[in-house]
């Protein structure tokens, strides 16, 4: 089991097993103390077809995992640096850099090269 904050991942080495004997589990362990699972986000899924988790798309390729960051976050990251780009047109260069730097930064904190 992965968690962080109120998200977590439980795998296991068949859906059969995660579906009639663990997620039962986790919904009494949950309703006991007055939360639920959200149907919204509560999938099983094979690790070769990958899911997002926090931001991260997790995927195993043949005997490698990669995670690397979700798709929906890219394109909202390179929304932001377009925005970015166009707001700031009549700005000296290293202005514009100055407010892409923050953001590149952040961005490159948060999905760090391996």
């Amino acid at each position: 089991m992965v968690r962080f904050a109120d998200d977590f991942i439980v795998t296991g080495s068949n859906p059969e097993t995660l579906e009639q004997e663990i997620k039962p589990l986790i919904e009494r362990f949950l309703r006991e103390r007055g939360l639920q699972l959200s149907p919204e986000k509560t999938r099983i899924t094979h690790i070769e077809t990958g899911f997002d988790f926090l931001g991260q798309n997790i995927r195993k390729y043949g005997n490698q995992l990669l995670i690397k960051p979700a798709k929906k976050n890219i394109k909202a990251f390179l929304r932001k640096i377009r925005a970015t780009i166009k707001g700031y047109k009549q700005v000296k260069v290293g202005q514009l850099i100055n407010k892409l730097n923050p953001i590149i930064g952040g961005w490159a904190g948060n999905h760090p090269l391996k």
